[in-house]
Formats: structure tokens, C-alpha cells, sequence
């Protein structure tokens, strides 16, 4: 009456599960028992502080980036590009629960990264 079979997840089906593990696991949504009595009052963990202050070097890699211009179109889109990552580091590191600045910063950076592709995308080889 019963009969078991094999199962096998393609490589797309388990990245996607994947990923909804990490998301549980970084926003505390791990359940670990079903009674309630037992289980652990859940504690929000904050994030701790890393070690060293990165503020200084992460706005001396943002002063730095923001000098590097004028070159060919394809050193333009990479500056361009290494000036918009700093920023989502400086934005990273100042305001940690600021996801919205973080999140506005990463699209520039997409902006950036596209750029730098039409621009390599329409140089000659």
C-alpha cells in the first residue's frame, strides 16, 4: 500500500529554499519546538558592533572615490561604480537600521553596474 519514492530538488529549488532559510535565520523566524511552555522567549538579537570603527576608513574610501574622474568612457562607468559601492558601505556603516538609505544606495550601484556594461557593450574589440 505504501511505497516510497526518490525526490530530487533542481539547483533552482533548493538556492530559493536556501535563501528563504537565511531570511528566517537573519530576522529570528527559526522555530525550534511547538510548545509553547518549553520553548525560549524569543530575543531580538541586535546586531553587535564590529570591533573597529570602519567610519574613518569607509570615508576616506568615499573622498578618495569621488576624485577619481576623468579617464576613458570605461574608466568613467568603473569610477562611477566604485564611487556608488563606497557609498552603500558609508550608508552601511553610519546608519545600520536605515535599510531605506541602504536599499536607495544599492540601486545606484545597479545603476552604476549597468552603465559599465553599455559602456564595455559598446566598445570595440
Amino acid at each position: 500500500m505504501l511505497e516510497a519514492y526518490n525526490i530530487f530538488i533542481g539547483v533552482g529549488i533548493r538556492s530559493g529554499l536556501n535563501e528563504e532559510y537565511m531570511a528566517a535565520k537573519q530576522n529570528n523566524r527559526i522555530v525550534t519546538t511547538l510548545e509553547p511552555e518549553t520553548a525560549p522567549q524569543i530575543q531580538v538579537r541586535h546586531q553587535q558592533k564590529p570591533d573597529k570603527d570602519w567610519k574613518p576608513v569607509v570615508e576616506e574610501l568615499v573622498r578618495a572615490s569621488e576624485n577619481l574622474r576623468r579617464g576613458s568612457p570605461v574608466q568613467n562607468a568603473a569610477f562611477a561604480l566604485l564611487r556608488d559601492s563606497a557609498r552603500v558601505v558609508q550608508s552601511a556603516v553610519q546608519q545600520t537600521d536605515n535599510l531605506e538609505e541602504i536599499w536607495r544606495s544599492k540601486q545606484q550601484v545597479q545603476k552604476a553596474l549597468k552603465r559599465l556594461q553599455t559602456v564595455l557593450d559598446r566598445a570595440e574589440q
